[in-house]
């Protein structure tokens, strides 16, 4: 691989760990949400 091959391949590895790692922060954050309303649900019922 030519040397901007290995550059451009190594920026798309860093967006697409960066775009994951922001994708599994909104899971998390709206998984913990959900539990709370699940959680509060239930104390409701």
């Amino acid at each position: 691989m030519t040397h901007q091959a290995v550059e451009t391949t190594s920026h798309r590895i860093d967006a697409f760990i960066t775009e994951n790692r922001a994708n599994w922060e909104r899971y998390e954050r709206h998984k913990t949400e959900n539990d709370l309303r699940f959680n509060n649900l239930l104390a409701d019922a």
